[in-house]
């Protein structure tokens, strides 16, 4: 979906009032070249953003494990995955793509990448197709291939069924409902 960069804008704001404009346009810009890049909606990695860090870049989550605006997991970035310990000792090149993951704009460039990785991912496993309730699951680290739960579901006599929606990616997605619906008022 193509959104103009002033509705993107609008969304950022509406999600993150006291955000600099000049840093919401250069949010926007990248948002919206990566959402028509990975075909995605604006206002899913708006949603996904005002979740994970209300749009501060500098925000590293409790446990050292997620950096940046989509709170992207450093440990599966090339660089980190060969270090031992990630967290508490990464290589040169791990701390480097964690500094870089602070940025912003490359921070939604991984965040749209890893969407686009959860898509596949779940149409992949599942043979279904990746709606945003299913992929998101995976995005939100909520699976247990051990119990057989991928993508927000499960495979019960030789079926997968949606599983029950988490609260959490509940709040999402009714924001960017919301988003969207506030956007047809604003007209």
């Amino acid at each position: 979906m193509v959104r103009s960069i002033a509705v993107i804008v609008w969304a950022i704001g509406f999600a993150s009032p006291s955000l600099p404009k000049s840093v919401a346009r250069n949010y926007a810009a990248v948002i919206q070249a990566e959402a028509k890049d990975h075909g995605i909606d604006p206002f899913t990695i708006v949603s996904l953003i005002r979740h994970e860090s209300r749009f501060r870049a500098s925000v590293i989550s409790a446990d050292g494990e997620d950096y940046g605006l989509g709170q992207i997991r450093a440990r599966y970035l090339m660089a980190c995955r060969k270090d031992k310990n990630p967290v508490k000792s990464p290589s040169p090149r791990c701390l480097a793509a964690k500094t870089r993951l602070l940025h912003g704009p490359a921070n939604i460039r991984h965040l749209a990448g890893a969407i686009t990785q959860w898509r596949k991912t779940c149409r992949r496993m599942t043979g279904r197709p990746a709606l945003f309730a299913r992929w998101l699951h995976g995005y939100g680290g909520m699976g247990n291939l051990r119990r057989g739960i991928i993508c927000g579901q499960s495979k019960a006599t030789g079926k997968w069924r949606d599983l029950p929606l988490r609260p959490l990616l509940r709040n999402i997605i009714q924001y960017r409902l919301r988003l969207v619906r506030a956007s047809r008022n604003r007209r």
